[in-house]
């Protein structure tokens, strides 16, 4: 059976906010030699001159499913952990998810057509070559792009500003902006003064 369903994220790190600020500002003290002043305070000063260096002490895990193209994208960001779904372990005989592109909803029901029907001869053909003994982190070669993953993605709060300043661009890939912008609004009202600036919507 194959399933058709939207990317999606969750944040595993549920850092409170004050949490987060009063470590950075404590590191900002630090190199300031300065113990009085208000947490706040000192993190937006710290953004608003541009001293990111601090923010790298907190770190964030995010865990997404998205189609295996976008998680070829996401992992090339160097200073960050990975760990994804295997698809050499993973066996999809039974069933199997897709990841819908941005543009499924907006087109014809033909056009849907004929992408679902791909899916389901991608997926017949994977299950064929696993009932002749060929082993799945083989038969994975059929698959699509489409193919849902799951991958978990730890980063500082620095590289998560320049992850979601290039993956929220008009630049960007649609499917990829389109989950990105989500998270960057949840990460703005959770952390304000660390990501309010980006403004890529």
């Amino acid at each position: 059976m194959i399933t058709l369903v939207d990317p999606e994220y969750k944040i595993l790190t549920d850092i409170p906010e004050n949490v987060v600020y009063k470590f950075i500002a404590e590191a900002g003290m630090l190199s300031r030699n300065n113990k009085s002043a208000v947490h706040r305070q000192v993190c937006e000063n710290l953004m608003r001159l541009g001293h990111e260096s601090v923010i790298e002490h907190v770190s964030l895990s995010v865990q997404f499913k998205i189609d295996r193209a976008m998680s070829h994208e996401l992992v090339r960001h160097r200073i960050a952990s990975y760990t994804q779904e295997s698809q050499r372990y993973c066996n999809y005989s039974d069933n199997i998810e897709f990841i819908k592109p941005f543009w499924y909803d907006s087109v014809c029901i033909e056009t849907r057509h004929i992408f679902f029907e791909q899916l389901e001869k991608c997926h017949g053909a994977y299950v064929a070559l696993l009932k002749n003994s060929i082993l799945p982190q083989d038969a994975r070669g059929i698959l699509p792009n489409a193919t849902a993953t799951s991958l978990i993605v730890t980063a500082n709060l620095r590289e998560w500003r320049h992850i979601l300043k290039l993956r929220t661009s008009i630049k960007a890939h649609p499917d990829m902006r389109l989950i990105m912008r989500s998270l960057l609004k949840e990460l703005k009202s959770r952390y304000s003064i660390i990501f309010d600036d980006i403004n890529n919507f």
